[in-house]
């Protein structure tokens, strides 16, 4: 039998050193040298591990904010300063459905907007019935 006509299949856990002895103890059935077994499951258990490390440091590596534009950032102080902001939150809430209730709109947006800043603001429903929100 040619090296190339032989081969193995199971489920292993390269962790386990019960599997891996099974293992190696069934691929020596296709006439394979255990020395080259052993050494090539090292080989494929440091290779998944670098794989995983690179996996993990991608999905950890905090991802860039994209620069805001001048002409972004414009539009977007011009909106900060416009008078009439409360009325256009008011009106983006009923171009989505929501109608009346102008007052818990703006409390409900007040949190939102106050995330940038030092102390936000909180509210909590029990804090706005007893007329304690800050």
């Amino acid at each position: 039998m040619r090296p190339c006509e032989a081969f193995h299949v199971d489920t292993l856990d390269l962790y386990s050193a019960r599997q891996r002895v099974t293992f190696l103890k069934q691929a020596r059935r296709a006439r394979v040298e255990e020395d080259v077994l052993k050494r090539d499951l090292g080989k494929i258990l440091m290779k998944l591990e670098q794989l995983q490390d690179d996996q993990i440091k991608a999905a950890l590596k905090p991802s860039s904010t994209p620069a805001m534009s001048d002409d972004d950032r414009n539009a977007a102080l011009d909106l900060l300063h416009s008078p009439d902001l409360l009325d256009r939150i008011l009106g983006d809430f009923e171009r989505c459905g929501l109608v009346g209730e102008e007052t818990n709109k703006l409390v409900a947006t007040s949190p939102r907007v106050s995330r940038k800043l030092d102390k936000r603001w909180r509210h909590h429903p029990e804090q706005l019935r007893a007329g304690k929100a800050r």
